[in-house]
């Protein structure tokens, strides 16, 4: 893997990655074979709702939503425009109340929010306000992480509440392709 900020290379490096000339790090077999199988079998992604919690893992299979689309198909004039806040919240409304979705990671992008903080802030909002089923979403900046694990804590009744039934999943890519970090992601965990 190559430009793997310091941080990441020196913890890489301690589970017994290899820091190469190159400025890669390499993944022993080994290495990756342990962490397979130390890797938990099953886990539960928790909803505001624990009835709505699910078990993931085993036999078991469900059906959630994914994306992050920045065009929305608009019902009445039969065009694509721009995905926008209030989609967010009819989709995460609608999402909310089908039986054959298990769980949910934001579908749109509100384009009308340029401003990446506004963006995480309003997005994790939206799915804490409309959504009881597990939801997921994903953060653009490692500073706006702080911010709405208050807002989550808040609504789970107060400081650290959240962490005790983190209802609120964020999904992290930090690999790009050609099997390079991304820096910014790597940053969120």
């Amino acid at each position: 893997m190559g430009e793997v900020p310091d941080r990441l290379r020196d913890d890489l490096v301690a589970a017994g990655a290899i820091a190469i000339d190159n400025g890669r790090v390499s993944f022993p077999n080994a290495l990756v074979e342990d962490a397979i199988a130390m890797s938990t079998k099953t886990f539960v992604l928790h909803g505001r709702d624990p009835d709505r919690s699910i078990e993931v893992g085993g036999d078991k299979g469900y059906f959630g939503t994914g994306g992050a689309a920045v065009k929305t198909l608009d019902m009445e004039t039969g065009l694509y425009r721009p995905s926008m806040l209030k989609g967010l919240h009819d989709f995460t409304r609608l999402q909310d109340t089908l039986d054959n979705v298990a769980w949910f990671t934001h579908c749109c992008i509100a384009t009308d929010l340029p401003d990446n903080f506004d963006l995480d802030v309003n997005t994790a909002y939206a799915l804490l306000r409309n959504m009881t089923k597990p939801v997921a979403t994903a953060d653009t900046s490692a500073e706006h992480v702080d911010t709405i694990v208050k807002m989550l804590d808040i609504a789970a009744g107060g400081e650290g509440e959240f962490a005790k039934l983190p209802f609120l999943k964020t999904h992290i890519s930090p690999v790009i392709s050609p099997v390079r970090c991304g820096e910014d992601a790597a940053k969120v965990f």
